[in-house]
């Protein structure tokens, strides 16, 4: 216990080992204009998945929406799919004070995630911008073991990707 009052002996086989591993590759746009929509992949290249399952386990997609940069709402503008088949997401918030997006995906998982993609269309608002403004759209891939606990643990997935855009807007030289 934590203060060493007392010892435990126990003897037996553990939790079998578990791992993830998860490569991913970006393809973003790299020029837009105030009011195009660029769509943003994020390529799971190859999957690892083995790791332990509780209640209520989902994957967490987060994307940290910059400003020149709006993600219209729509559920076919966020898509987890490989090929044909699509991975729809439990719930979808946005977060206007973080401009944090996040989508929940619950398992079981009911796509290949080998070569899946994770798309986001973004449309160039400037609004508050002038000229030419680089901006990063930053994302990242969890796991969330058991959803019941009351501030679940997130296990990283993917490492923090934040792919950069130049918006361009009117003003400015």
């Amino acid at each position: 216990n934590m203060c060493n009052s007392q010892t435990y002996t126990k003897s037996g086989t553990g939790q079998a080992l578990k791992k993830k591993n998860v490569t991913m590759f970006v393809e973003n746009p790299g020029d837009l204009i105030d009011g195009q929509t660029g769509e943003y992949v994020f390529t799971l290249t190859s999957a690892v998945f083995d790791m332990p399952q509780g209640t209520n386990r989902y994957f967490q997609a987060e994307f940290d929406v910059p400003l020149g940069l709006e993600w219209s709402g729509t559920a076919s503008d966020l898509t987890f799919k490989n090929g044909a088949a699509a991975w729809s997401p439990s719930s979808t918030t946005y977060d206007s004070g973080t401009r944090r997006l996040t989508a929940k995906y619950p398992l079981p998982i009911p796509i290949t995630l080998a070569y899946s993609e994770i798309r986001v269309k973004l449309t160039a608002n400037c609004t508050g911008l002038t000229g030419v403004s680089s901006v990063n759209l930053g994302f990242a891939l969890y796991y969330v073991m058991d959803g019941g606990c009351t501030a679940p643990h997130k296990f990283s997935l993917t490492c923090y990707s934040s792919p950069l855009t130049q918006i361009h807007c009117p003003g400015g030289t």
